[in-house]
This record gives structure tokens, C-alpha cells and sequence, in this order.
């Protein structure tokens, strides 16, 4: 399989190594393997068009796919449809979760092409909104060329996704947008414990553990909870839920749905041999 690589340089595109690692494919290698249409335009000139690009007197449209939660055989059919149709696949580079993101749909990028973007991960919001901006100025400068670009994202793009910045972005300057919803991590995670999110008139809260004094107030909101985005929070988010009498209520998964899943019925059966990670996702039950 094959597929070409761009990277953002210092706000310029650049043209990296194939998927095959062949290096630097040159611009006619890249139209004739990504399946390029040759057709008469106007005043006899010959125009090259890859596969699945529109005109270029259009714009493109940008698509946000979520890829779901790590099986591939979670990926919806209406994921599947918009890599196909997006000649230009937009690859964000912020951490696991994305690597993940890309290994799910791999196998359909035969002829595509990547654009990696990336993305500071940095306290300084100055430093993520300039992050944002140029990869969002990449990503327009090819459906300015009448090219449809998908965006990947694990699990869902309007649940703490990086997709949901630059959507905002594109659209506020007028360029036609669509969002593929995906699975997300917590209800996998549910799924794969055999437990409900919320039943009846249940009050679910979705909760980051990473967001510092804030965590204690959410805990002690009524109804279900999820905690994700855990990292090294972990740790004293369970033990606030062991102060509140929850230990025994509360469900953990560790990469549910993907290779290496592992599942806890209890935080004490957690303690005894704990994964912690950005995949561990606690469920707690307000009621058992």
C-alpha cells in the first residue's frame, strides 16, 4: 500500500516519504499512483485530476470522521464512504490517541494522500491557537484547489476532539463542512464491562480527570460518571471516589475494544494490577 506524506514547515507544505518508506515521490510519480484522470480542459490544454477531486473552479469540503474507539471493525460505513471519497486524508500529530486513529483506517489509504498536522499540546494558548491556525491554513489551501480533505479523529469529533477547532475555523470562513460521527471510548467501554451508561431517568457526567480542583465538585454531582482523559490524574481521582463511598461502584477499562483491553469490576481490583493511561476510562454508578 501506498500513500504520500505532507508535513507543515514552518506554515509551508512539504512533501515527505511514502508509505512504503521510498522517500520523496515527485509530482508526476504522485498524480500517476494516486490513479490521476488526464482530460481536455479549456484551450486544449490537458488537465490532471486525481481520483475523487472535484473541479478546481470549486471548493472542497472538509470532512471530520471519527474512527471510533480502536476496533476497525468499529469504523461506520459512512466513515468508510468519506475516506474514499477525500483524496487528501489530514493526520493529526498530538499523541497516542491519533496513532491509533490512523492504524484504523490504514488500510484504505491505498493512493491517498497525508497531510500531518500538528498540534502543540502546551499550556500556552497562544502556542495551540497558532498551532490550530496553520494547519487549518493548510487544510484550506487544498479545498481551494476543489480537493476534499476527511480529518481523523479516535472515537467521536464533537467529544474533546482537535477536529472540533479547526471545523470552527473553516467554516467561519465559509468552506462547506460535514462531521461523521464515530463511537465513542465511553460507550465501548460500557460495552465491553456489560454495563449501562444511564437507565431510566439517570443523570450522566462526563468528567476529564485532568482538570485539576474542578474534579471534586463534578464527583459529588447526582447521577452516573464518567472519568476519561485520565493520564497520571488517575490515581487521586480514584481515591477521591474511595472517599465518597464509590470503590465498589465504579468499573474501569484499560483499551477497551482493542488489543491489550483489560477490565476491572472494583477500583480495589484496579489497585491490585493498574493500567493507567490515556485508554483507561472509569465508569462510576451512582446506583448499583
Amino acid at each position: 500500500m501506498e500513500y504520500v506524506v505532507f508535513t507543515l514547515d514552518h506554515g509551508v507544505l512539504v512533501r515527505g516519504k511514502t508509505g512504503r518508506g521510498e522517500g520523496v515521490k515527485t509530482e508526476e510519480q504522485s498524480y500517476e499512483e494516486a490513479g490521476v484522470q488526464e482530460k481536455a480542459g479549456r484551450h486544449g490544454k490537458t488537465e490532471k485530476r486525481r481520483c475523487g477531486d472535484r473541479d478546481a473552479s470549486a471548493k472542497g469540503k472538509l470532512f471530520g470522521i471519527g474512527t471510533g474507539p480502536g476496533d476497525p471493525e468499529l469504523l461506520t460505513i459512512k466513515a468508510v464512504k468519506a475516506i474514499e471519497k477525500c483524496g487528501v486524508i489530514a493526520v493529526p500529530k498530538t499523541g497516542e490517541g491519533e496513532r491509533t486513529a490512523f492504524s484504523i483506517i490504514e488500510k484504505y489509504l491505498e493512493g491517498k494522500e497525508l497531510l500531518e498536522c500538528r498540534f502543540s499540546m502546551e499550556k500556552d494558548i497562544k502556542k495551540r491557537t497558532e498551532a490550530r491556525q496553520a494547519s487549518a491554513e493548510s487544510i484550506i489551501g487544498i479545498l481551494d484547489q476543489g480537493r476534499d480533505v476527511g480529518f481523523i479523529t479516535l472515537g467521536d469529533p464533537v467529544t474533546y476532539s482537535t477536529y472540533m477547532y479547526i471545523h470552527e475555523i473553516i467554516t467561519a470562513r465559509g468552506y462547506d463542512a460535514e462531521i461523521i460521527p464515530g463511537i465513542t471510548s465511553f460507550s465501548a467501554a460500557a460495552a465491553a464491562l456489560g454495563t449501562a451508561l444511564c437507565e431510566g431517568n439517570e443523570a450522566l457526567t462526563i468528567i476529564p480527570a485532568g482538570c485539576g480542583e474542578e474534579t471534586g465538585g463534578f464527583l459529588d454531582s447526582p447521577g452516573n460518571k464518567v472519568i476519561m482523559k485520565s493520564g497520571g490524574s488517575l490515581p487521586d481521582v480514584l481515591n477521591e471516589l474511595k472517599k465518597r463511598g464509590y470503590g465498589g461502584r465504579t468499573k474501569i477499562a484499560y483499551r477497551a475494544t482493542m488489543d491489550g483491553q483489560r477490565l476491572y469490576r472494583s477500583i480495589e481490583e484496579f489497585e491490585r494490577s493498574p493500567e493507567e493511561g490515556y485508554f483507561t476510562i472509569a465508569i462510576v454508578k451512582e446506583k448499583i
